[in-house]
């Protein structure tokens, strides 16, 4: 058989055998029932989820709107629902293909007023009021996916949402994380000087301390972009409270309270949402007594400055300052000066106190010592000749300590004066006119002689301690004739 017969053969039984075994062809899935806005799945109650909806043929209706949380939506779905009650939910899908849009408004498309839109299965909480419609669009983020998810659940208040249910404080320190997410305002709950807003998202804490004193109360924020208040009230019920402090972004509130008086703490959002809160009550800790003084080696001849350095932790601040010299004289200032009339090692008491009346106490030994020492001869001879060498005698006095003390020497020049030794003593304390000498020697030359003549300086200073009069230790002899 030839190559041509044997194709037209195939040919005819492939013809055959198809006429006989017809290829079925797909069905065509339906859009979902909900697919128009018109005809959106009313949601009756809470928890609510759709489960994987097949979205392959579902459309975009025209004039539908187009979120920006969404890329190439075409596939989309609706849903409505109506709380009978103001309540707070969370939306979400578990999907990371869905994308979902919050509306009120309608009956159109051109009434529709977007509240929220998430993508990539994205989670909101929000508040919803009662007798309000709204709308949830649900669809492909790319317009090519075959599949999405929906849920709406109902979030609950926390157990102190009620003035009434207010949570006991009642060992210190607490510490209490609070979610406020489902939170709402009671009708005639007072607000806050604090909030900036009518908060629908509140709780409540009482406390009684058991003590008269000083207390903090702190609210710092839990959640992203949640800004909280708290406020602090007194009173018998919840329509006659009055505020007694409050603190806004966070903040803290430091007050007197009285021993077996109840105080409520109302904790809440600055704004319009919900939130964590980190809530912490604890005593006032005391103020932070510190100073220092200058000059830190005193002498009776110096009036010594006292400079205060306490700090309040609670951040209240510091109110008042009262210093006890240890001397018998006080003085009520932050930074006072004072002088010691004799030496001696005194005890010097600091006390301040906070706006809100704590107070410390802090003791500090201010040691106070007058070394003085001070040259009181200068002997040198009255001529000499180059070649000569004659002693000088430097006369230090000393009264008080015994002291080690460098004298340094020096000679006259044309240009001031050339350093030509030191000597170290110990320096015992002598009455009267009495004194260590420093004996020095020195040989006298051509350059002098030239001259004609030539002055000596000597400096004495003190080893390891302070001079309170430097003045003396410091004095230039009477000139010596010098000749060839």
């Amino acid at each position: 058989m030839d190559k041509s017969r044997f194709l037209r053969l195939f040919i005819t039984l492939m013809a055959v055998i198809a006429l006989a075994f017809p290829t079925a062809r797909p069905v065509q899935a339906q859009p979902p029932a909900n697919d128009n806005f018109a005809d959106a799945m009313v949601v009756t109650s809470l928890p609510f989820y759709t489960g994987q909806v097949e979205i392959s043929s579902a459309t975009t209706e025209i004039g539908e709107p187009m979120p920006a949380c969404a890329y190439y939506p075409g596939r989309t779905f609706w849903l409505a629902y109506t709380p009978a009650v103001t309540e707070y939910v969370t939306a979400y899908s578990t999907s990371s293909e869905t994308f979902w849009v919050m509306y009120t408004g309608g009956p159109t498309f051109d009434s529709l007023t977007q509240l929220n839109c998430q993508s990539y299965g994205g989670r909101a909480d929000f508040q919803l009021q009662a007798g309000t419609t709204y709308f949830f669009q649900v669809g492909s983020i790319w317009g090519n996916s075959n599949w999405a998810d929906f849920a709406l659940d109902y979030i609950p208040p926390p157990a102190n949402d009620n003035f009434a249910d207010a949570m006991l404080v009642t060992t210190l320190p607490f510490d209490q994380y609070e979610d406020l997410t489902g939170a709402t305002t009671e009708p005639g709950e007072p607000m806050s000087s604090c909030a900036f807003a009518n908060s629908g998202w509140t709780g409540w804490f009482a406390f009684t301390p058991s003590v008269s004193g000083s207390y903090t109360f702190s609210g710092s924020s839990g959640t992203y972009n949640m800004w909280p208040f708290m406020a602090l009230w007194t009173g018998p019920s919840l329509t006659d409270l009055s505020e007694v402090a409050c603190a806004s972004y966070g903040g803290s509130i430091t007050k007197n309270l009285e021993q077996g008086m109840t105080y409520y703490i109302q904790l809440g959002s600055m704004y319009d949402g919900g939130g964590a809160i980190y809530f912490n009550v604890h005593e006032t800790p005391l103020p932070s007594p510190s100073f220092y003084y200058s000059p830190w080696d005193p002498s009776v001849y110096d009036t010594v400055t006292f400079m205060n350095q306490s700090y309040d932790p609670a951040g209240i601040g510091i109110s008042m300052c009262a210093f006890n010299f240890g001397d018998g004289t006080t003085a009520e200032s932050c930074y006072p000066t004072h002088r010691y009339a004799k030496d001696g090692d005194y005890t010097v008491t600091l006390q301040v106190q906070t706006v809100d009346g704590r107070s410390a106490t802090i003791m500090q030994t201010v040691p106070v010592r007058t070394h003085d020492v001070g040259i009181i001869r200068f002997t040198v001879p009255k001529s000499a000749s180059a070649g000569q060498t004659r002693p000088i005698t430097v006369s230090i006095k000393n009264t008080r300590y015994s002291e080690t003390v460098m004298v340094d020497l020096f000679k006259s020049t044309p240009g001031g004066y050339m350093f030509l030794g030191t000597l170290t003593m110990a320096v015992p304390v002598r009455a009267g006119n009495r004194s260590t000498d420093f004996q020095f020697s020195y040989t006298f030359t051509k350059d002098d002689a030239s001259i004609g003549k030539v002055t000596f300086r000597a400096i004495a200073t003190l080893q390891g301690a302070r001079d309170a009069l430097p003045a003396d230790n410091e004095m230039i002899s009477l000139a010596v004739k010098v000749s060839k």
